[in-house]
């Protein structure tokens, strides 16, 4: 959402390997696919960004010191691999929306392709979404302008034409916008006696609508459901596990309603990742407590998967495509997906 930076500070003795992309296991009894093995890590992908490219097409990127290749789709349960020197030749509907020495952008109707040669962090090419009402690193606004949140040069806006800054020097996680296309922007805090905000845009002026309750504290992930309510995941950097992180809240415009471990079916209070489905369904990816599914009716589901994969992962990204398969990244893992 970036949502998993502070993982990444757990794992930094990985070392990057060459990768055999593999098709689908499939298991017929929990009815759902994964795109690696897990012992062969060869296959696994480091995961950065996924969102849907159409209807039925998932794309996503990878951390490029970990993969050889940092942008991927799966069409038609295959496994692609996208030639990053011309995108467009596979992608034939992406449309070139911003060109400059240090960024490129593409977008289609759907999503956003966002290239940066001169990353810190090795995400040089991310993944944004022009529609939809869950949150991601790009997001296009009411006016046709994409909006970035980045990690060392605060907010940026393109046009087709230019670039303009916003709190330069600050690090922000998410966007999100409202029906009325107003702009939700989460930063990240860079030390852990800091508490991350969540900030809102109506296009005219700035206003802080939730400051985290605990140091090192940010707002990882948001959603708007169908009543235009607020979900949004809050997420330690210092520490993460079940009993860490400040789990979902809700915000109606006036209040704020807490979901945790304590008082509702949440499985872990890091909640790394958040999407609303066309049912009004809250899908949670958490870390060590797989996916939950709080439903419309206010019951909650809960997949772990803990039969199959490791439950001590981080479930980063959930998008769910137009026959209803919910597809999620495992940190440091891969991608997979299962249907109900």
């Amino acid at each position: 959402m970036l949502r998993f930076i502070y993982i990444l500070l757990l794992y930094v003795s990985l070392v990057s390997c060459e990768k055999e992309k593999k098709e689908p296991n499939n298991n017929d009894t929990n009815k759902w696919a994964k795109y690696f093995e897990e012992t062969k890590p060869e296959t696994h992908t480091y995961i950065s960004s996924l969102e849907l490219y159409d209807e039925n097409t998932v794309i996503f990127s990878t951390m490029e010191y970990m993969d050889k290749n940092p942008l991927y789709i799966v069409r038609d349960d295959s496994l692609i691999a996208i030639d990053t020197s011309n995108p467009q030749k596979q992608l034939p509907d992406l449309k070139l929306f911003y060109s400059a020495i240090d960024k490129k952008i593409w977008c289609n109707d759907n999503a956003i392709i966002c290239y940066s040669p001169k990353s810190k962090n090795y995400m040089y090419w991310r993944i944004g979404s022009t529609i939809g009402k869950n949150s991601s690193f790009l997001k296009k606004d009411k006016n046709g302008a994409i909006w970035e949140a980045t990690y060392y040069d605060g907010l940026l806006k393109y046009t087709n034409y230019s670039c303009t800054q916003y709190f330069n020097g600050s690090l922000f996680g998410e966007i999100c916008m409202d029906k009325e296309k107003n702009l939700y922007i989460s930063s990240l805090p860079p030390y852990s006696n800091e508490k991350g905000v969540l900030i809102k845009y109506n296009y005219s002026t700035w206003d802080t609508i939730y400051t985290c309750s605990n140091n090192s504290y940010w707002v990882a992930a948001m959603s708007f459901d169908n009543s235009n309510n607020l979900w949004f995941g809050v997420l330690s950097r210092s520490t993460i596990g079940v009993e860490y992180g400040g789990g979902i809240i809700m915000y109606d415009g006036n209040n704020f309603v807490e979901y945790s471990i304590s008082n509702s079916g949440l499985t872990s209070n890091s909640v790394v990742e958040l999407c609303i489905d066309k049912f009004d369904n809250l899908w949670v990816g958490t870390y060590d407590g797989g996916i939950c599914k709080f439903q419309n009716d206010g019951t909650w589901l809960n997949y772990t998967f803990e039969n199959d994969i490791q439950l001590s992962q981080s479930f980063e990204h959930i998008v769910i495509d137009s026959s209803l398969n919910i597809w999620s990244s495992i940190h440091f893992i891969g991608l997979i997906r299962f249907k109900e």
